[in-house]
């Protein structure tokens, strides 16, 4: 690569810009939707399953990279018609280490009325690193939402946490398919980043779960991302896609935006609404045995 290559190189997101991006694009994706209507159909059976086997009267649950908590709080809630004589408690730690994201969540929960029995925290911290959450306790469900790509070994994240979840429960995966996005990225990655390291997909955690042996079932999950403010080139439209590559694409040269909006044509959908990209998610539960 030479030094003009090297000067057109997108620069990175930072978090206030990361958070900002982050809103929009989730609000274009039916991704979050189909999410939370996973979790409401299949959160009984997971309890279930559990509630069978253990003894304890707390239901305990940690949410790695949280977000801003809209989720968490449709799982919460989701949760408690669920709990019942045996789980008269439910413990949620959710750890979250962009503090705008962290602030948002806890807004959301200031508006939000729980009982007595209902514990939330939220950790402003990140979950494997060195200076990371630190705690002895055993916890029933782990949660990783679309947040094992920022890991530099997703798998050994992945055995940490098996290792402290209890023996009757589960670790659950929320993670993008190999399709959408990052099929564009793979193309466009080196020329817009300077690398060519391409999104962690869904079909790379299955192999490696695979190999690996671990006990998982796996869901495949529709979802679609509304990209036609992004062929419009409207503000919005920019900051969606410098979301979706991971760099800020404001002021990329005009040729490299051009070619990637082609990529994502050869993608798109037209539907009377838009232009609507394809990209299902997958939704693991292991377990820790």
């Amino acid at each position: 690569m030479n030094h003009d290559d090297k000067s057109s190189i997108a620069s990175p997101l930072e978090n206030k810009t990361y958070a900002e991006f982050y809103e929009l694009r989730k609000n274009a994706s039916t991704m979050t939707a189909s999410t939370i209507e996973w979790f409401h159909n299949h959160l009984k059976m997971l309890l279930d399953e559990m509630r069978e086997k253990t003894r304890s009267n707390t239901l305990s649950v940690l949410s790695i990279g949280s977000g801003e908590g809209d989720l968490d709080i449709e799982i919460i809630q989701a949760i408690l018609p669920l709990l019942n004589s045996q789980w008269k408690h439910l413990k949620y730690d959710a750890l979250e280490p962009n503090v705008l994201h962290r602030k948002r969540f806890v807004e959301r929960l200031n508006e939000n009325s729980f009982d007595d029995h209902i514990s939330v925290s939220v950790h402003n911290t990140s979950f494997g690193m060195p200076d990371g959450f630190e705690s002895n306790e055993s916890y029933d469900l782990i949660l990783f939402v679309q947040v094992l790509y920022f890991f530099k070994d997703p798998y050994q994240i992945i055995q940490r946490a098996l290792a402290q979840t209890k023996p009757t429960g589960r670790v659950i995966i929320v993670h993008q398919s190999a399709i959408g996005i990052p099929e564009i990225q793979r193309k466009h990655m080196l020329s817009l980043k300077g690398d060519e390291n391409g999104i962690l997909s869904t079909e790379d955690i299955k192999r490696r779960l695979d190999q690996e042996g671990c006990l998982y079932r796996f869901y495949d999950v529709d979802a679609y991302l509304d990209v036609t403010e992004c062929f419009n080139q409207s503000e919005v439209g920019l900051k969606i896609l410098s979301f979706c590559m991971g760099c800020d694409l404001r002021k990329v040269h005009k040729n490299k935006l051009t070619s990637l909006l082609q990529s994502m044509r050869n993608h798109a959908e037209i539907k009377d609404n838009g232009l609507f990209l394809y990209e299902p998610i997958g939704i693991f539960i292991i377990n820790p045995d």
